[in-house]
């Protein structure tokens, strides 16, 4: 049994725009969610269709990931959205205009540089849930000997996003969760909290398991 955590650049860009949105229409008096970035209504979908289509992209990029986890590949993906991001279509998560291509530019030079900056981005999300991944592997390895006499031959992958998963979109397969920062910084989490910080992880990741 494999269980390793990945900071998917992917579902991070695509909880950025999202955070955009909600900026714009649930916070306009006061942008309360990273990333703080005014932007002109003319690039902006109607919050209805932005949600269709955030949903859409998000949904494509879930149905992939069990195979990818199997065969090692999530990282190729986000590699690839680097490399060749219009390849990827996200131009549809705004206006179909001249501003809304450009706007989509702005935003990815945006997070591009926010990601890979020192002190930011990947950095956090990457040793927040690695802190993690020892405790929550040695609970799923105790729970899952209590069904089987040995452990299953399994990948598991714990994904990390800075903020809440949008929308209340999907956030769990039958090998993968994603998880906000939120939930996985133990650091001021008094033993009592911390423990049952980890259960819950542990339950998410061995539910499909335990209903089989």
């Amino acid at each position: 049994m494999i269980l390793r955590n990945d900071c998917s650049i992917i579902l991070n860009f695509l909880v950025y725009v999202s955070n955009v949105y909600k900026n714009y229409y649930e916070y306009s008096d006061e942008p309360k969610v990273f990333p703080f970035l005014y932007l002109e209504k003319n690039t902006l979908l109607s919050m209805d269709v932005f949600i269709d289509e955030i949903s859409k992209h998000w949904g494509n990029y879930i149905h992939s990931l069990h195979d990818r986890i199997v065969d090692n590949e999530v990282l190729t993906m986000d590699i690839n959205f680097i490399n060749k991001p219009n390849s990827f279509n996200y131009q549809t998560l705004f206006k179909n205009n001249i501003e809304g291509k450009e706007t989509f530019d702005q935003i990815l030079k945006s997070f591009k540089a926010w990601w890979f900056s020192p002190y930011n981005g990947y950095r956090i999300g990457d040793q927040l849930s690695g802190d993690v991944i020892p405790m929550v592997w040695e609970g799923i390895k105790n729970k899952l000997l209590t069904k089987y006499s040995t452990l299953p031959n399994y990948n598991f992958v714990l994904f990390a996003i800075y903020d809440n998963v949008p929308f209340s979109l999907q956030s769990k397969g039958s090998n993968f969760i994603i998880e906000p920062l939120s939930n996985l910084d133990l650091k001021y989490k008094d033993e009592s909290e911390q423990s049952k910080s980890i259960g819950c992880l542990v339950d998410k990741f061995t539910q499909k398991l335990f209903s089989e």
